[in-house]
């Protein structure tokens, strides 16, 4: 086969030729693209893991919400507290209950899943990453009725809503 020849064969196929490229090449971008999203859901999903199972950050709330068949009292008291103070009713706390530092670390932990639920809204994280890693936490948030009517009555709409459709069924 001559260089004529071979030269002759991509001169009468340089459209073919070019949209083979243009398909690999396009096929390539697709592939690079879904390896960078999963590479950042991984990233996500690590930094969620961290935050929840390894730091110390919820550690009080999780043991007086999620591992106790009854909720903390204090906890209890100051979910009261605010559930009847939306209600604008009168509701008064013992005064030993730290109101505002119990406060402080609900707002952080349901602010914490608020922030993971609208990952899953806006796809950087998947519905079933959030139910592999925290189903069992959250089927026993939704257990206590004083944390799902506190969720519902402090706007916490996206936990509230999550609740009731994968968890509370």
């Amino acid at each position: 086969m001559s260089l004529h020849t071979i030269a002759g064969f991509f001169i009468d196929n340089i459209n073919t030729l070019s949209l083979i490229g243009a398909v690999v090449g396009f096929l390539w971008g697709v592939y690079q693209y879904k390896k960078s999203i999963d590479l950042k859901r991984a990233e996500w999903i690590h930094k969620i893991f961290n935050t929840f199972y390894l730091e110390e950050k919820f550690k009080h709330i999780k043991k007086g919400v999620i591992y106790a068949e009854v909720l903390d009292p204090s906890i209890a008291e100051v979910l009261k507290y605010y559930i009847t103070k939306s209600q604008k009713k009168p509701h008064v706390l013992s005064p030993e209950i730290d109101r505002d530092a119990i406060i402080e670390e609900l707002i952080n932990f349901f602010n914490f899943f608020e922030f993971i639920i609208y990952l899953v809204e806006i796809n950087q994280i998947f519905n079933r990453d959030v139910q592999v890693m925290f189903h069992g936490f959250l089927t026993r948030i939704g257990r206590h009725d004083l944390v799902v009517e506190f969720l519902k009555c402090t706007g916490y709409e996206k936990t509230s809503k999550y609740l009731r459709e994968n968890i509370l069924e």
